[in-house]
Formats: structure tokens, C-alpha cells, sequence
């Protein structure tokens, strides 16, 4: 307990944490790359997608399973589906310590520069995805109890790695799992967020907004609209985006130009679009011609949709600009792109500011639309002074007006998956467990260790009395890559983590004075 540590002492355990990394950082990189190679992307839709990926999980876990025990920890896989790592006292514990963590991860996406399941080590980084979320945090935790086990402290607390499977999906039963099987800790570190330490987070909700609309009648002298299709996940800013037209072959030239020219148009409009277009022979259908229109954007995380370009709202504004589709389709689309354009929620009425916690953010992740449907889902991150009835509301709203708009146009709104509030942990209630984080972080890094809050939703709001506590720090020049392209984490900087999280289990869970 850090009542009972005094600033050499400390520094001393950090000292000797810091020879131990170094020392073993071969073996503790290795760890990490062997751990990025299992492709264990969740959220699967199909069913071969989804052996897959259990398939990948059941490995994986193994992988870890057998470093738990060199370890001496005890696991416990619960279905492949959540699993624990525990390292019991030799006395009775009064007190248990968590980890909270995932294996799982997004899509990788396309254009990276090292294969995203490859662990490559090169450039002075560790390339792959899951390298900052959440792979990346769990080696580094599993490297510092290696770390920890060899200074001779006495423990005296239960230290309980908790391992998620399915966070990066709309619903936790894996985090529902592990509460039913009584595991949850008394306190809780994250590490799937930012440094220093995380007392606040904002709340999230995924919402789906479906509509449906009278199919249009042929043309000869205009494209029938058949398909538009955009993103993977509702918390990733789509890169993509495919519009599919279906016209006549002898208006092939001048339906060409017009596309052209309205793409023109766009980049005029929004400078960073990009669009590329192919047309071919319909194979099934004598004197048709497919024309097939790309949108490129730039992915990033769906708390930081600014940071990204969202392709989806490209694809929506250049239907807008053709006028091609069924009526009801455009209105529906329209609602879209003006209500999701507005990133801060302001288009759905539910934009907001908190001193803390900072702005509403919107990311319309998933789009859908076919000739007479379309299905939207939309990641909302909104802080404290809203709440989740309030963003149920807007979207109410929103599909009632879109429905009055036109006769025939069927608009709905629904909460998809789990809904998580803003959290809060205030200083005041749980003293020790956020100093003691301070503690660990200044000491390795000399950097300040305030409290902060992050857009983005861990773990943490699973479980009392958790805060998230890295891996990233942008005081020492860490770009978020979460959900992008190429990400990876600087091998300087995954040593470093594994010193704060050594010397923070340190403090909450053994016994200083018998250093």
C-alpha cells in the first residue's frame, strides 16, 4: 500500500524495474509480435468469419495461457469467451487488484505498409493490429509480473488479469461472463486508453436509424441506383465507400460525363474527397452497363472523427448532388449526411460541451442502401449533461421527420447493443488507488500524472472502482492509431509501459517494506 512507501524506497523498486526491462526487452518484444500474429478480428458477419475468429481467440488464449503459467498464475478460460490470470498471495488476501484487457480487435483495412497480423519489428516500432488496442497493453502487463516477480517483494494482495474477447463489439458478454463468475476486482487499471490516468469517461451509445421507401420505377434515361455500401464498424471511421449504378449502354458516355462532372463538383466542395469510377458490361442483363463509383476516405477511431474523412458522407453528398434514386431514398440519405455531417452532434440536437470531458461526437459508421432500404449505424460519444435517453430522443426525432417528409418513407430509430454512461471516479473516494497510479507514472516517466478525461470507452465502465491508465501518452509524442492504418507502438515506448505498470502493481498489490 502506498501509505506505507516512502520516495527512496519507490525509487529504488523503479530502479530496479528499469535494469529488469531493459535487461529482458528482447523477450519481452517477441512476446508482443508473437501476440499480433493471431487475427483476431471480432464483430464477424459471416459464419466462416466467425469460425475464424474463434478460432483465433481459442489460439491466442492458449498463447497466453502458457505464459500464465511460467509465470505461476493461474488461468481460468471461461468458454474462450473471457478468461483470467491470477497471481494469488501466499496469505490470505483481503484485497484483489485488476487488470482489464482485451484480445480482440478491429478490421485491419486496407494500404498498410507491414502486414496488420504480422507483429513485424522494424523501424523502431512493433507493426500490427491491436499494437495500441489492446494487445499491446496486454504484453505489456504480462512483462511487467515477469518484471515483478524476480525483486523479492512480498505480496499482499491478489493481482487479477482480466480478459476480455469481445470489447470491440456492441454488446460485453465476455465482461458480463466474468462478473457472473465473481471475478470482478476491488480496484480495476484499464490499460486502453491514455497516461496519465483516466477518472472520466465519456458516455456511448450506438444508434441505428433504418428506413424504408417505394421502389423506383426503370428509366432509360437515367442510372437505376442498386447498391451503396460503406464501413465495418459503428466506432471506426469508414475509408470506403461503394456506389453501384446500373444504366442503359447507349447513355454510357454521357451518364459518364455526368459523374464526372459531379465529382468534380464534390472536390470542389470537400477538397480531401476522392473518387474513382469503372463501368463494365452487365453479364446478366443485354444492353446494360454497371458503373461502380469508389469513395476514398481516411480511417481513424469513431471517438475522433475528425481526425479521419469519413467516405460515407462523401458517397451521401454526391447523391445528393446527382438527384438519382428513388425519392425516398435521397430524403433518407439527405437526413444522413446533414444530421452526421455535423460531427459535433449539433445535427441531431444533441451537441453539448463539458469543461471535463469536451464535445458530443458523431460517426456515421455503417451505411447501407439498396433500392427501396437503407441502414445507418451511428456511434455517438456524449459527455456528462447528456445522457442516453436524450440521444434516444434525438434519433426519435430525426426518423419522425424524415417519415413526414414523404409519402411512403418509413423512418425508425433504435438503441443497438449496450449503452454506456459517462463515468466519473471521483479522487475524493478512492484516494490511494489513483495516487498510487500517480505515483508509478511520475517516478518512471518524470512527467506530471494529472487526472484526465477521454472520449473513447473501455473497460472501465464495467467495473467498479476502474480508471484506464494508458498505454498512449501524448506527452511523450504518441499519435493515436487505434483503428487506423498501420498501427503500431514505438519500442521505446512499450518498454516504458511496462515499467509503469510494474512499478504501479507494485505499489497496490506488495509490500515495500520487505524490499
Amino acid at each position: 500500500m502506498t501509505k506505507s512507501f516512502d520516495q527512496k524506497k519507490i525509487k529504488d523498486v523503479a530502479g530496479e524495474i528499469d535494469r529488469l526491462v531493459e535487461e529482458r526487452g528482447d523477450h519481452y518484444i517477441a512476446f508482443l509480435s508473437g501476440l499480433l500474429r493471431f487475427e483476431t478480428a471480432s464483430g464477424q458477419k459471416t459464419r466462416a468469419g466467425q469460425d475464424k475468429f474463434q478460432e483465433a481467440i481459442k489460439n491466442c488464449l492458449e498463447y497466453l495461457r502458457v505464459e500464465s503459467e511460467r509465470l505461476s498464475m493461474a488461468f481460468r478460460n471461461y468458454d474462450n469467451l473471457a478468461a483470467v490470470a491470477e497471481l494469488k498471495t501466499k496469505q490470505k488476501s483481503q484485497r484483489s487488484v485488476g487488470v482489464a484487457a482485451h484480445i480482440d480487435v478491429v478490421p485491419a483495412g486496407k494500404g498498410w505498409r507491414y502486414p496488420p497480423f504480422g507483429g513485424t519489428v522494424a523501424e523502431g516500432c512493433i507493426w500490427g493490429r491491436g499494437a495500441q488496442d489492446d494487445k499491446g497493453p496486454v504484453a505489456s502487463v504480462y512483462s511487467a509480473l515477469d518484471a515483478l516477480k524476480s525483486l523479492g517483494l512480498r505480496q499482499v494482495s491478489d493481482i487479477r488479469f482480466l480478459i476480455g474477447t469481445l470489447e470491440e463489439t456492441d454488446d460485453w458478454p465476455d465482461v458480463d461472463l466474468l462478473r457472473d463468475k465473481r471475478e470482478t476486482p476491488d480496484v480495476t487499471i484499464v490499460p486502453d486508453g491514455i497516461f496519465p490516468v483516466i477518472n472520466a469517461e465519456k458516455g456511448m451509445a450506438m444508434l441505428e436509424l433504418s428506413g424504408t421507401w417505394p421502389e423506383e420505377k426503370p428509366s432509360a434515361e437515367k442510372p437505376r441506383f442498386i447498391s451503396l455500401t460503406s464501413g465495418q464498424r459503428h466506432n471506426m471511421v469508414p475509408d470506403t465507400a461503394v456506389l453501384t449504378l446500373l444504366a442503359e449502354s447507349s447513355q454510357k458516355s454521357a451518364i459518364a460525363r455526368r459523374l464526372t462532372d459531379t465529382a468534380v463538383t464534390l472536390k470542389e466542395i470537400i477538397p480531401d474527397s476522392d473518387f474513382s469510377m469503372t463501368h463494365k458490361e452487365d453479364s446478366k442483363n443485354s444492353g446494360k452497363t454497371i458503373f461502380e463509383l469508389s469513395f476514398l476516405g481516411k480511417s481513424a477511431h469513431g471517438a475522433f472523427p475528425e481526425k479521419g474523412h469519413n467516405a460515407a458522407l462523401d458517397a451521401l453528398a454526391f447523391i445528393d448532388m446527382l438527384e438519382y434514386g428513388p425519392e425516398g431514398l435521397r430524403v433518407f440519405a439527405g437526413g444522413l449526411s446533414r444530421r452526421c455531417g455535423l460531427l459535433d452532434g449539433s445535427g441531431f440536437g444533441i451537441g453539448c460541451h463539458h469543461d471535463y470531458m469536451g464535445n458530443t461526437t458523431i460517426n456515421l459508421g455503417v451505411l447501407t442502401l439498396t433500392p427501396k432500404s437503407g441502414n445507418a449505424l451511428v456511434n455517438v460519444r456524449y459527455p456528462s449533461g447528456v445522457e442516453s435517453a436524450n440521444v434516444r430522443a434525438a434519433f426519435e426525432k430525426a426518423a419522425a421527420e424524415d417519415s413526414n417528409a414523404l409519402d411512403g418513407l418509413k423512418v425508425k430509430s433504435r438503441i443497438h447493443g449496450r449503452i454506456h454512461e459517462a463515468l466519473f471516479i471521483s479522487p475524493d473516494n478512492h484516494p490511494e488507488f489513483l495516487h498510487s497510479l500517480q505515483i508509478a507514472y511520475e517516478t518512471v516517466t518524470g512527467r506530471p500524472a494529472t487526472l484526465n478525461s477521454i472520449r473513447g470507452t473501455t473497460y472501465a465502465k464495467a467495473f467498479p472502482a476502474a480508471v484506464a491508465f494508458g498505454p498512449l501518452d501524448e506527452k511523450a509524442g504518441d499519435i493515436e492509431m487505434a483503428h487506423e492504418v498501420d498501427e503500431r507502438i514505438r519500442i521505446d515506448r512499450y518498454l516504458e509501459n511496462i515499467k509503469i505498470y510494474a512499478l504501479a502493481l507494485a505499489l497496490l498489490a506488495y509490500n515495500h517494506q520487505h524490499y
